[in-house]
């Protein structure tokens, strides 16, 4: 390969990290397009690369073919196959590799994952060929196997970028462009840019200059000195500069050629390295991959912090070479160099993997620092630094170096830190007048053989101590992240304060002093705010199912279900939603409808930075499904709104019992359903709500309020057949001749069918007054009550009586001793039939208990009494 275009497969190798080391990130992607077989640099950063394997998911290795390698008899089969002799060298390590770190990939995967590149690129291209490169180097008809194997791994439900790194020329990334551009829309030409970060090794074939200027947001790393002399370039730190013993063939051979196994007796020891006297280690491309390494250093979206790859500054829409200054010499070198002690021991200990027993070679240390790595301090504050968790899966003993890094970091003065040795230690932040960041790196060594090293960077954003900062965020709900408004959060300040969440849920509270200690918390009124389709049987449902866990709540619907507040899912918290759904009163152990947060509330010890997204998760108690949304908004979970056909026009007489029955359909599979059903209480009275054989097992409850019937029915075992769940019946008590309406407003079949309808009642004209007075056996008799809830919510005793003319009437249930228990009527009557309704409650509202009772009526001289059975 040539010289001047060999600088991306080192990158790639250098990638030494070991697996020892993981710092919480996902483990790269890596593409490797390589000019290997011209200079043997590509050769060596690739044995690099392959023992640093397992840190990557290396998805591609594409060979480009240069133009100049045709005189030469170079063929592409032959450079694809000098790629496979180093796979196949790898395949005889691979498992002792394995015995020290897991994820290295099968041979089988790297052959699968090779493809073939552009041929005969030109290394070099006119000024005017640059300015026409869509018809010279790509363009139509000039894809790939190299650049349709680009857009299959960018295109992959993969979320991670994809790290390209460019050891040779990026024609075969630029060919991938090219096809995407012409072939996709807009929108989707900038997702497949933005899933790629490139790292490219100088211009090697011009392609560079076109991707640049047509693709101004792709993530663009370009490794070539800013004044135009190559040698002087970032990854030209690979063998100049620094301690250069290290790339000697003597170091090359005792640590990588000989006696570590098949792969590095492949390494090739002689390449062209002037002004480096040694013409052995290159690794020129090196860099690139040795970027992308997470060592501790690894902060790939910000090149200008700098790592064992180099350090590069913004140059427009891309990054180029940076200045580092390391032991008075001031070079873009230097940002690699400034590492060769470390990254070499790291390769020399890779190589060891390659035939040692884990036993018998040397892991990196495990660095671990108290606190986090990002802090805000204020001027003048005393930071303490502390490492001393830090291990070696080795039992090697540590050392540790805390410093400066100077120049990723805006503050340029001097920072001394106290203790650098130790593993704890500290420092004074500067008096700044401006915020600034300073850049720390702690550097762990082991005493192993050879010694190696892992990091971690800290950074500290310093500000003035008399900066005012803000603490800011949002209520959002919990199951869908809708804003919650009005909610009071506090916070507590002298005097305390308090913020009410907008429209859009968000709070704020501004002008804080810096370092002062501050506890916010939030609350909502309850029974506020509730919304559409909040708080249904349906919840109820829901909570009966994971009360006998055959439903598996979150915990947030944990917390939603608990009415009861006492830490459990229970079937009373059922039935207190479903109570709560129909309008019921609450009873004193429950809290639907109430809101809760989490966290309770939130503590800042100290206050160093703004606090933005400071956010409180909201839950409406009841609410299990999560389909809350604002009151008024269209945004509530979608529900299928249908008419109910089976509700029509009727007529009826006076005294009729009207019967209105709610109907499903297959396959609904309902385990609750809800309804509210409005009627004109001068002609209706409502008598009671059935349940059916379909809903048999289910509870059923109801609330009525004259005029505006609310009913629920629920169980654990969905219904999935067609038929009546409830009748709703109705007494027809009005004399005269009339036509109201029947509005069904909502029936609602768990959380998803809504149903309504409207009708019209016509009452028949005056019927003749009874010739006598009549008092009828009440119906049913004996009459067996539900005991399950010690009451008669769904049932009712009827009691028929008729007078032939005005008369004042008093209706009362005695007990067996003859003591009054309720008084159903006092009140005068109009001559006619009536019916009265008992559902088994006594003058106190208490049940009655299983018996025999007498009702009797006064009405004039008219007096009769019968008797009545109530059994279990």
């Amino acid at each position: 390969m040539l010289t001047n275009i060999k600088i991306f497969i080192l990158v790639v190798i250098l990638f030494v990290i070991n697996i020892n080391i993981t710092y919480g990130q996902d483990k790269p992607r890596l593409i490797v397009l390589t000019d290997i077989g011209g200079d043997p640099d590509d050769e060596q950063s690739l044995v690099r690369l392959l023992v640093y394997a397992n840190e990557f998911d290396i998805e591609g290795i594409i060979t480009q073919h240069w133009d100049q390698y045709a005189p030469l008899g170079f063929t592409p089969e032959e450079q694809m196959d000098l790629v496979r002799t180093y796979i196949y060298a790898y395949g005889q390590v691979v498992g002792n590799l394995s015995q020290h770190a897991t994820g290295y990939p099968t041979q089988a995967l790297l052959l699968n994952n090779l493809k073939r590149g552009g041929i005969n690129i030109p290394n070099r291209l006119s000024i005017d060929e640059i300015m026409e490169v869509e018809n010279v180097v790509i363009g139509p008809g000039m894809d790939t196997e190299g650049s349709e194997w680009i857009k299959q791994i960018v295109d992959s439900s993969d979320a991670r970028p994809v790290n390209i790194t460019v050891w040779g020329g990026p024609s075969d990334l630029a060919q991938a462009l090219w096809s995407v551009r012409n072939t996709r829309t807009e929108s989707e030409v900038a997702e497949f840019v933005s899933k790629m970060r490139v790292h490219a090794i100088e211009d090697q074939d011009d392609t560079g200059y076109w991707i640049r200027a047509n693709f101004p947001s792709l993530f663009y790393i370009l490794s070539k000195s800013r004044d135009g002399i190559s040698a002087n370039s970032v990854f030209r730190g690979m063998y100049l500069g620094g301690d250069e013993t290290l790339t000697s063939s003597l170091w090359v051979n005792t640590h990588v050629r000989f006696n570590h196994g098949a792969l590095g007796s492949q390494y090739p020891d002689v390449t062209f390295t002037s002004p480096n006297p040694y013409n052995c280690l290159k690794e020129g491309d090196t860099p690139a991959f040795l970027y992308f390494l997470n060592n501790g250093l690894y902060y790939p979206t910000e090149p200008s912090y700098g790592c064992w790859g180099g350090r590069f500054e913004p140059q427009s829409t891309y990054y180029q070479d940076a200045f580092d200054e390391e032991n008075s010499v001031v070079s873009h070198r230097a940002t690699v160099w400034r590492w060769r002690e470390d990254f070499q021991n790291d390769f020399q200990a890779r190589m060891d993997w390659c035939v040692y027993p884990n036993s018998g070679a040397n892991h990196n240390p495990m660095p671990e620092v108290e606190g986090e790595l990002e802090r805000t301090v204020l001027s003048n504050a005393v930071v303490n630094l502390n490492a001393s968790n830090s291990t070696d899966p080795d039992g090697n003993a540590l050392s540790y170096n805390w410093f400066v890094y100077q120049e990723p970091g805006s503050y340029t003065g001097e920072v001394v830190i106290q203790n650098n040795t130790s593993p704890t230690a500290y420092f004074v932040a500067p008096n700044v007048n401006n915020s600034k960041t300073l850049h720390i790196i702690l550097s762990v060594k082991d005493d192993g053989q050879p010694s190696l090293v892992s990091y971690k960077r800290l950074i500290f954003t310093i500000i003035p101590s008399s900066t005012l900062l803000n603490i800011s965020g949002n209520a959002l709900y919990y199951s869908n992240n809708a804003p919650i408004k009005n909610v009071v959060v506090s916070i507590a300040t002298t005097p305390d304060t308090t913020d009410t969440t907008n429209t859009v849920g968000y709070y704020e509270f501004v002008n804080l002093a810096a370092g002062g200690s501050y506890t916010t918390a939030s609350s909502k009124l309850h029974d506020t705010d509730i919304g559409f389709n909040s708080i249904t049987t349906y919840d109820a449902a829901l909570t009966a199912q994971a009360a006998i866990e055959i439903l598996q709540l979150s915990d947030n619907q944990k917390i939603a279900a608990d009415v009861t507040r006492d830490g459990n899912v229970h079937f009373i918290d059922a039935a207190y939603i479903a109570q709560y759904a129909v309008g019921l009163p609450k009873n004193a152990s429950s809290h639907a409808g109430e809101w809760d947060f989490l966290p309770q509330s939130l503590v800042y010890p100290s206050l160093v930075e703004d606090q933005v997204n400071q956010n409180y998760t909201t839950i409406l108690i009841g609410d299990v499904d999560g389909g809350w949304t604002q009151p008024g908004s269209l945004l509530w979970k979608e529900i299928t709104i249908m008419h109910y056909e089976k509700l029509k026009d009727i007529s009826v007489n006076h005294g009729d019992e009207l019967i209105i029955p709610l109907e499903m359909e297959n396959n609904s599979r309902a385990i609750a359903a809800e309804i509210e059903f409005e009627y004109d209480a001068n002609v209706l009275q409502f008598v009671s709500a059935q349940k059916t054989p379909l809903s048999k097992d289910m509870v059923l409850i109801f609330n009525d309020e004259a005029g505006r019937l609310r009913a629920a029915i629920y169980g654990t075992t969905p219904i999935n057949e067609p038929g009546k769940i409830v009748n709703l019946v109705f007494y027809v008590q009005t004399k005269s001749q009339s036509t109201s309406e029947l509005a069904l407003n909502r029936f609602l079949l768990n959380n998803d069918v809504l149903m309504k309808a409207t009708s019209k009642l016509f009452v028949n004209g005056k019927i003749e007054n009874p010739q006598s007075y009549k008092l009828n056996q009440n119906y049913p008799n004996p009459f067996i009550r539900n005991g399950r809830f010690n009451a008669f919510p769904h049932q009712v005793i009827n009691i028929n009586y008729q007078l032939p003319q005005k008369e004042k009437v008093i209706l009362k249930i005695y007990n067996y001793l003859g003591q009054e228990i309720k008084t159903l009527v006092d009140s005068e009557h109009e001559p006619g039939s009536y019916k009265v309704f008992w559902n088994g409650l006594d003058n106190n509202g208490i049940s009655v208990l299983p018996g025999l009772y007498f009702y009797r009526i006064n009405a004039g001289e008219f007096k009769k009494t019968k008797r009545m059975i109530i059994l279990n």
